[in-house]
């Protein structure tokens, strides 16, 4: 089976505010969102020179790059594999560029990677 890349985007509510109950810890979970294709490995001749950007209603709020990661794709397999096995159909989902906000239920939220796809998620209260 080949590397699949996809769009995904977590939403994870964060602050020091917040509770780490097991069920806060359940809804965070559902809060996350991958884009239902995506390309294999060897469609991407360099997975850590992607663009990747967010809008939130029209207006951009994140734009990088993966170069701007602190662990190359490369060494964040590694790293992970270093801690568990990874299987078919895992993901790794990294921490975000600058930019972060909040977004509100109504919100649709635009999310694309240079070369692997886009998404649109329309926010919901939990």
């Amino acid at each position: 089976m080949n590397d699949l890349y996809i769009t995904g985007v977590g939403a994870t509510p964060c602050g020091k505010h917040l509770e780490t109950s097991p069920k806060e810890i359940a809804a965070n979970a559902a809060n996350q969102a991958l884009a239902d294709a995506g390309v294999t490995a060897d469609e991407i001749d360099d997975p850590d020179a992607l663009e990747l950007s967010i809008s939130v209603n029209g207006e951009e709020r994140q734009r990088a790059t993966t170069a701007d990661q602190i662990f190359d794709c490369r060494r964040l397999i590694e790293y992970a594999t270093s801690f568990y096995t990874l299987y078919p159909g895992d993901v790794i989902m990294t921490g975000t560029p600058e930019g972060v906000g909040p977004v509100r239920p109504g919100d649709v939220m635009h999310c694309e990677i240079e070369r692997i796809g886009a998404m649109d998620i329309k926010v919901r209260a939990v």
